[in-house]
């Protein structure tokens, strides 16, 4: 590698601290660097998801910090919040699996696994375990696509994998804009 030190630290702190911006977008740019032979493959996915897991375990606080709250105390004592919480307990792999795969779901579901007292080490468990089904997936799809597209494109797939993810949060804004009005 003709790299330096320096863009060496770059490339992998970029990577590491891109899913405290914008996780999705992180990703795929770990995917699309991990093709372009860069970096060692297995480095960028252990560090993309090291960085995804540690981006997500803090959310859990805001929950619980929320609760501490009066306004969210007096929230937190509906039938319908308890029994939200009920179904998030009894389904905790499930809702962080959707919140996982569900753009702009990751957050509010994170926040109420806080919120709803889910236990800290079963919380970052599935946080854990949701994050590496993401990157494989994420990471088989761009690799595929190379393949598909051959080595003289590679260069495009994560220029189009963030163009893909902006138009469906576009869309997404766009859509729930219009229906608020």
């Amino acid at each position: 590698m003709d790299m330096l030190p320096d863009s060496l630290l770059f490339l992998y702190g970029s990577i590491l601290l891109g899913p405290f911006v914008q996780e999705d977008a992180a990703v795929l740019y770990a995917a699309g660097l991990a093709e372009s032979g860069k970096l060692p493959k297995i480095a960028v996915f252990l560090t993309i998801w090291l960085g995804l897991c540690l981006s997500d375990y803090w959310k859990y606080w805001l929950g619980w910090w929320a609760l501490k709250h009066p306004q969210g105390q007096k929230q937190a004592q509906k039938d319908k919040v308890i029994a939200m919480g009920d179904k998030v307990q009894g389904n905790l792999f499930k809702t962080l699996l959707v919140g996982r795969f569900i753009p702009l779901a990751r957050i509010p579901t994170y926040f109420a696994c806080g919120y709803f007292h889910v236990p800290y080490w079963k919380y970052c468990l599935g946080i854990t375990i949701t994050a590496l089904l993401y990157i494989t997936v994420v990471f088989t799809v761009v690799a595929t696509l190379g393949m598909v597209m051959g080595e003289h494109l590679k260069w495009i797939l994560p220029v189009v994998a963030i163009t893909v993810l902006l138009t469906v949060i576009a869309t997404y804004f766009i859509r729930r804009r219009t229906d608020e009005s």
